[in-house]
């Protein structure tokens, strides 16, 4: 499987390295305006609110099957990560499928991605690799607890492809833990409290949040983490109200895209967009398709409201293929143009166990 997909890139007559690159190279944010990731505790446990803060809101809500086989699309001659899904996703994908920015696996493993300018990745070594985006999807596939993403973190090394970012991760039971590349090396920090994550690194914004400096208001970073993290230590009676209570205030004019809510114990996402405001629900046992039907999708701008489970359908090649046209026409380069149709069927070449 590994050379039937590195035969397929080469066969777009392009480099596997430009081809991720046009995806996420023209996507540069604001970096003092990308992401709020947090947990609250309630009585019937934990939620985890997201805030996407990004130049463009496009994107599908997508069900992911267990037992595809996978392999890692790299830029370099690395080896390849190659795996099995173990468990289904509901995955929020605005680059395709196979390459998330966040989502949410049927063992309530939950992980999401912010924007990090700090970043910077573990030099090459022995070790397979995955892309950056590509990584939360791996640990969706695989994973169950934040304890099990801990303790398989180093099994891997993210090659950076164009993004600086760091991920959040939370389960269950409540617990979170970010994961960081900061001067070359993985850092790892189990939340106990607050579990908050913006565009710092978590130890430097937690720190400040305990300073007489630390501001509450406005839009950057810190002041969004610090109100993240006060409402992140506090127990709410309803959290996923108080989830949207968290979002609204961090959220940005013209420039907050979505705003997310995973319930990990009963399995359930809430979502809404700039383009359409109306909350909507998904159950996530009941989208996840067998591996033969392949995955499900729904259009994260469809105009319904309320649950929505039943509204995704086969994810099917042109509904793929609007959302990578859209979003590579964004660029406005031609040579990002010209890969619509490759991009658009990756994963094709993913098989089921038998």
């Amino acid at each position: 499987m590994e050379d039937r997909l590195h035969r397929s890139v080469l066969s777009w007559g392009m480099r596997p390295l430009l081809l991720l690159t046009l995806l996420l190279a023209f996507a540069r944010p604001n970096t003092s305006h990308a992401c709020t990731t947090f947990a609250l505790d309630g009585p019937k446990g934990p939620v985890v609110g997201k805030s996407y803060d990004w130049f463009m809101g496009q994107g599908l809500l997508i069900a992911n099957p267990a037992g595809r086989q996978k392999v890692a699309l790299l830029t370099s001659r690395s080896t390849p990560a190659r795996w099995t899904a173990k468990y289904g996703s509901l995955t929020f994908n605005q680059y395709g499928h196979e390459l998330p920015n966040g989502g949410m696996n049927e063992a309530g493993l939950v992980v999401e991605i912010m924007w990090l300018k700090q970043a910077r990745h573990e030099p090459v070594d022995a070790r397979p690799a995955i892309n950056e985006l590509q990584w939360i999807q791996m640990q969706l596939d695989l994973h169950s607890s934040v304890k099990q993403v801990i303790q398989h973190a180093k099994d891997v090394r993210i090659e950076r492809v164009s993004g600086l970012v760091h991920y959040l991760v939370c389960d269950k039971t409540g617990a979170c833990a970010s994961f960081e590349h900061l001067n070359g090396a993985l850092v790892i920090e189990p939340q106990a409290q607050p579990r908050a994550l913006t565009n710092h690194p978590y130890a430097v914004a937690k720190a400040h949040s305990a300073t007489k400096k630390a501001k509450a208001s406005g839009h950057g970073s810190l002041a969004r983490f610090s109100r993240a993290a006060s409402a992140s230590t506090r127990r709410h009676e309803d959290p996923v109200a108080a989830a949207w209570q968290v979002l609204e205030g961090v959220q940005i004019d013209n420039y907050t895209q979505w705003g997310i809510v995973y319930e990990p114990k009963t399995l359930r996402v809430h979502f809404r967009t700039r383009a359409q405001p109306a909350l909507k629900s998904v159950q996530v046992k009941a989208v996840l398709p067998t591996c033969a039907k392949g995955p499900f999708a729904l259009d994260i701008d469809d105009p319904g409201s309320g649950d929505v489970s039943e509204l995704l359908v086969p994810l099917g090649e042109g509904r793929h293929r609007a959302l990578v046209s859209t979003s590579l026409r964004r660029s406005k380069d031609r040579a990002a143009r010209q890969l619509i149709g490759p991009v658009s069927r990756l994963g094709a070449s993913f098989g089921c166990t038998p």
